[in-house]
Parts: structure tokens; C-alpha cells; sequence
């Protein structure tokens, strides 16, 4: 079958532009679709706005500490809207060396949405394209909680696009996101407050962090009090063990009412409450929610002491939670869609070590079975031979991914 390419790229961030360049650059005929910007989250509501904006705050500090060095300067005025024109201005020229960087590699540039309507077919515009293989390269994007009054609040997207530098700020949520925002917010001079219902967020559900560049090793705990404590070092008011529930428009401000009763008021209010765990969707996950299928190890773990589980997911995540999993159960089966594990090579020789851990991949979970109680099983099929299997065991753990 002759296709009118080789490659469709769905996505023009990072990842989808390196993709098609790539391939490109091989000799395949290749077309990328990207409906809001070229570049994706880093280049325009990521990290390169941030930079510029935290740059943008250092000044402030840098004026006063000037003094003891022996300069003597006037009064210095910040004019927010200047910083966010320039900041456009950079992201614009960034997007167009993207376009260049697409449009030179013979690449097919649409810029509009695409949606995929066969095993081999993509729709732009109301027109069609055929193609052998079809990428999808979408990258992630904040999830905003279902509160009840959220649209009157804005994300870490809306806060580059300010049209004026706000008073007074409220951060919803305590992990490593609402941290950097509250910190971000606070060396530009704004009265700032975070109310979190845990100040750590999913942070604290972790135990062995190995990933954090500068860090060679720490624990999600530990991370967690070295946030609060980054925070800490700003005019900051942190409101601990306080769920947001309802957000209400007073005028100019924004009121925020909390589980517990207090009620908070801001010029601006931002929702950084992080991500959810992914669910894999299959019949019996709502059902036995809490009750059998878990989404933390650390916290949920021990409750499945001396039993069987299983932890879909051959990620990092997943296999750090079979991992930590198997010194605790009496046995963990680990479940992966792909045909060989994702997760670093340093921890899957540590998985195979473990004599109490089996490993099955090309595998698709199917079903989480119960007794109208509790889990007792998981069915899946085996993606190469497309036969069913059951497995008995008294606990799931998803895992794969936020």
C-alpha cells in the first residue's frame, strides 16, 4: 500500500520535533501536526518563560545586595508588562527556529489539529493523510482539580500570560510545582500564601530518590522537609493539612473556602496540585478501588503483608514499587505492555535478583477480579500468542504512570 507518508508525527514539542527531524534526516518522507505552538511545554509555558521570569526576580535581590558593595543606585521600578513582551518576544523567535529547524529537514509542516480516524490515517483541516506509522508525541499538560469555582483560578500555563503582576497570591498545592511557584512569586515581591493539604505532595509517597541530578541519593520525607524549608527562607505562609473545596469570585479577589471551614482570599489564586495516577481502565479497577487496587506502595504496601500482588507498569515506577514491594509480600508479579521492561537498567538487575518477583511482559491486563469485596484475581492476555491468563493474588498496584 503506497502511503502519503512514511511518518506522522501528532505534536511538535521537543520529542515529536527531534522524532521527525530524525527521520527525516534518514529519507523518510515525514509530516508533523501542531495546533497551539511549535517548541511545546519547555519553550513556551516551561523552561524557558521560567528562566526568564526567575531571572527577571534575581534583580530584585541583586539592587539591595549592590549597596554593601558601594553602589549607589536610585529608585528602582519593575514594569511587569515589559518583561512578559520581551519574554513573547523570545518565545517567538524560539518558535520560528523550530518551524526553520522542521521546514529544512524536508519535513511537512501542519499546523493545525490532528486526529487520528484509522490504523493508518490522520485528519487536519477535514483533509486526510495516510501514513505507515503514526507518532504520538502530545507531551503532558497541568491537570487542574475538579473544585468546584477552578475556572476562576489559573494553572502554571495562564501565569506566564499575566496581563499585570498581582498583589497577593494563593498556591494550591504543596509538592515540588506549588513550591517552585510560591517561590517564584515571592522573590518578585508578592505577598504569597500556599495552603496544601500535605506539604510534599506525592513527594512524601516515595522512598529511594536516585534520579535527582546534584542529589546522588535522598528519600521523598527528606525531599519533602527540604522544599518546605526552600520555601521557608521567603515571606511565605504556609497553611498545612488545608484542602481547598470551593473557589468563589468576591469582586477583584478570589475567595477560596477549605474543607475544614477557613476561608482565604487573593488578588490571584493558582491551582499546582500536580498529577494524578494514570488508571489502565479495565472492569473491576473502580470497583475494587481501595479495596485490593492501590496507587501508592509506600502507602498501601504494608497493608498486603505475607500476600501475593501485582504491579502493572514496567516503568521506573513500576519496578521500584516491585521492588520495594517484594522485601513486604509474599510474592509480586509484574505486568508490562511492552515487550521488554522501560525502567533503568540499574534497577531491573535489582528486580531480577529478587527470587520472589516474577516478571511477564507483552502482556495486557484485562481484568481485576473480586468477590464483591476484595481482589482475588487479574486476567490478562498475552499480546504475542493472544491467550487469556488468571492470576490469583489479594492485591494491584497500578503503575503506570501520572
Amino acid at each position: 500500500m503506497a502511503y502519503d507518508f512514511d511518518l506522522y508525527v501528532i505534536g511538535a514539542g521537543s520529542g515529536g520535533v527531534r522524532a521527525a527531524r530524525f527521520a527525516a534526516g534518514f529519507g523518510a518522507k515525514v509530516a508533523v501536526a501542531e495546533s497551539r505552538y511549535l517548541g511545546g511545554t519547555c519553550v513556551n509555558v516551561g523552561c524557558v518563560p521560567k528562566k526568564l521570569l526567575v531571572y527577571g526576580a534575581h534583580f530584585a535581590e541583586d539592587f539591595e545586595q549592590a549597596f554593601g558593595f558601594g553602589w549607589s543606585l536610585g529608585e528602582a521600578n519593575f514594569d511587569w508588562a515589559t518583561l512578559i513582551a520581551n519574554k513573547d518576544r523570545e518565545i517567538n523567535r524560539l518558535n520560528g527556529i523550530y518551524r526553520n529547524l522542521l521546514v529544512n529537514s524536508g519535513v511537512t509542516l501542519h499546523e493545525a489539529h490532528a486526529k487520528i480516524v484509522g490504523p493508518h490515517e490522520v485528519e487536519v483541516n477535514g483533509e486526510r493523510f495516510t501514513a505507515k506509522n503514526i507518532l504520538i508525541a502530545t507531551g503532558g499538560w497541568p491537570q487542574i482539580p475538579e473544585i468546584p469555582g477552578r475556572e476562576h483560578a489559573i494553572g502554571s500555563n495562564e501565569a506566564f500570560f499575566l496581563k499585570e503582576l498581582p498583589k497577593r497570591v494563593l498556591v494550591v498545592g504543596g509538592g515540588p510545582a506549588g513550591a517552585a511557584a510560591a517561590i517564584y512569586a515571592a522573590r518578585k515581591g508578592i505577598r504569597t500564601g500556599v495552603v496544601a493539604e500535605r506539604f510534599g505532595g506525592q513527594v512524601l509517597d516515595t522512598l529511594a530518590i536516585e534520579n535527582f541530578i546534584s542529589v546522588k541519593e535522598t528519600e521523598g520525607p527528606k525531599f519533602a522537609i527540604a522544599l518546605e524549608q526552600h520555601v521557608k527562607e521567603y515571606d511565605v505562609d504556609i497553611m498545612n493539612t488545608q484542602r481547598a473545596s470551593k473557589l468563589v469570585p468576591l469582586g477583584k479577589v478570589v475567595e477560596v473556602q477549605t474543607a475544614s471551614g477557613a476561608v482565604l482570599k487573593a488578588k490571584s489564586v493558582i491551582l499546582a496540585t500536580g498529577a494524578r495516577w494514570r488508571e489502565i481502565n479495565v472492569p473491576g479497577e473502580k470497583e475494587y478501588r481501595n479495596h485490593g487496587v492501590a496507587y501508592c506502595p509506600h502507602c498501601d504496601g504494608p497493608l498486603f503483608k505475607g500476600k501475593r500482588v501485582s504491579v502493572i507498569g514496567g516503568g521506573n515506577s513500576g519496578v521500584e514499587a516491585a521492588i520495594d514491594l517484594a522485601g513486604l509480600v509474599k510474592h509480586v508479579t509484574l505486568i508490562e505492555f511492552g515487550a521488554e521492561l522501560r525502567a533503568d537498567a540499574v534497577l531491573q538487575r535489582k528486580l531480577r535478583s529478587l527470587a520472589n518477583v516474577t516478571v511477564i511482559t507483552s502482556a495486557q491486563t484485562t481484568e481485576i477480579h473480586g468477590d464483591g469485596k476484595i481482589v482475588n484475581g487479574l486476567s490478562y492476555t498475552d499480546r504475542n500468542t493472544n491467550v487469556s491468563h488468571k492470576v490469583e493474588l489479594e492485591g494491584v498496584f497500578v503503575q503506570i504512570g501520572l
